[in-house]
């Protein structure tokens, strides 16, 4: 599936399902919230009014993943730095719309015959992340 994703959703995929964030709270990320560290993840800081539970929580970002932010970034050029956002929109003070984002993600998992379990987009990623690990030997 991540092969089939362009570069945007495979950032928003890879982001969704390393850190745990809800799609909003991945959307609403301003890059000033990434702190990457020298060992190659990134922290990132969530604050409370930020959540649904409502409490200040920090989350991390894979070294596959921030390189995956990179590509993206490269694919959208001066759109990504004139916006403070990890996924800008197509304003650059606004950030990409959730409904397009969830659309997309289904789309992707409709393409690879995964069912949507009534609608949970949870399950759908601990599937992705099955996928994304490595086998067993």
């Amino acid at each position: 599936m991540m092969k089939l994703a362009n570069p945007q959703y495979r950032a928003v995929l890879g982001v969704l399902a390393t850190s745990g964030m809800r799609i909003k709270e991945v959307l609403s990320r301003k890059k000033e919230d990434l702190e990457v560290r020298n060992e190659g993840y990134a922290r990132v800081r969530l604050l409370a009014n930020e959540t649904k539970g409502r409490y200040k929580r920090y989350t991390i970002i894979t070294p596959e993943v921030l390189q995956w932010l990179t590509e993206y970034y490269q694919w959208l050029g001066n759109v990504a730095k004139n916006s403070p956002y990890l996924f800008p929109g197509e304003n650059q003070n606004a950030h990409l719309i959730y409904t397009g984002v969830h659309r997309q993600i289904k789309d992707l998992y409709a393409t690879e015959r995964l069912r949507n379990h009534n609608g949970k987009l949870e399950l759908l990623l601990e599937r992705l992340l099955e996928r994304l690990e490595p086998s067993n030997p």
